[in-house]
C-alpha cells in the first residue's frame, strides 16, 4: 500500500510554486512508492513575510487544513523551517505529523557533532537556537551564516546555488563546524547545485521531513520526540 503524505505549504503562494515544490519532494520519496499531495493557505501570508519568526498568524489556518484532510492522509509535513502550527497540528491529529527544523535537529543529533544553519533570514537564529537548545542541542550549534535572498525566486534564481555553496566553504573554513542545514524549504528547489558546489555533508530539512514521516508511517509511529522514545498510535 503507498503512502499518502500531506504537504501543508503555510504561506499563500501561486500553484506553479505549489507544485514546483511538491515535485522536488516527490521526485525523493521512497521506494515504496509515497504519493505526495501539497494545499496552501487560501490567504495570507505569504514567502515574502517570513521575517515574522513563528507564522504565528497563520496557525489557526495551519490546524484547519489538518483536521479538514487528515482523514485521507497517513501523515502531514508543513513545509516552512520555523515548524509553525506543529505542536498545535499534533494536538489534533491522530497521524503522525512533522516539520523541517525540528526533522532536521533529529537526525543532526543522530549524526553527531556541530552544525550550522544556513537561513534567507537573518534575525531567525534566537529561534532556531531556541529549538536547537529545547532538544539538548544548544552546544552542537556552531554557528548561524545569513544568505539573503528573495524566496519567491529561489526556483529561478540561478546565482544562488553557487553564493549558498560559498557561504557553507567559508564557513566549513572558519572552522564553526562541518555539518550545514539548510535553513529554508526553498533551498530544496536548488539542492542539487548546493551539494555540488560545495560538497560534504548539507542536510535538506525538506526532504528529511519526509523521510522521516515515511519512516514513522511504516513503523506505526505517531512522532519521535527524542532520541531514546517513539510514541506509538
Amino acid at each position: 500500500m503507498q503512502r499518502r503524505i500531506l504537504v501543508i505549504i503555510p504561506f499563500l503562494v501561486d500553484e506553479s510554486t505549489r507544485e514546483s515544490h511538491l515535485r522536488c519532494l516527490q521526485r525523493d520519496a521512497g521506494p515504496r512508492g509515497s504519493v505526495l499531495s501539497a494545499v496552501s493557505l487560501s490567504q495570507g501570508p505569504t514567502p515574502a513575510d517570513f521575517s515574522e519568526p513563528g507564522f504565528n498568524h497563520a496557525v489557526s489556518d495551519i490546524v484547519a487544513i489538518a483536521q479538514r484532510h487528515q482523514d485521507d492522509f497517513d501523515g502531514i509535513m508543513i513545509s516552512c523551517f520555523e515548524d509553525p502550527g506543529l505542536a498545535e497540528v499534533r494536538e489534533v491529529a491522530h497521524i503522525p505529523v512533522v516539520a523541517p527544523c525540528e526533522s532536521a535537529l533529529q537526525l543532526a543529533r543522530s549524526a553527531g557533532g556541530r552544525f550550522f544553519i544556513v537561513s534567507p533570514d537573518p534575525g531567525s537564529e534566537p529561534l532556531y537556537r531556541q529549538f536547537a537548545a529545547g532538544m539538548g542541542l544548544a552546544g552542537c550549534f556552531g554557528s548561524f551564516v545569513h544568505v539573503p535572498f528573495e524566496i519567491e525566486a529561489a526556483g529561478t534564481n540561478a546565482d544562488l546555488p553557487d553564493v549558498v555553496a560559498e557561504a557553507i566553504r567559508m564557513t566549513r573554513q572558519e572552522g564553526a563546524a562541518d555539518l550545514a542545514i539548510l535553513g529554508c524549504t526553498a533551498f530544496t528547489e536548488c539542492y542539487e547545485g548546493i551539494v555540488a558546489g560545495a560538497g560534504g555533508r548539507i542536510l535538506d530539512p525538506a526532504r528529511a521531513s519526509i523521510k522521516l514521516l515515511e519512516l514513522l508511517i511504516d513503523l506505526g509511529l505517531r512522532r519521535l520526540p527524542d532520541s531514546t522514545r517513539m510514541e506509538r498510535k
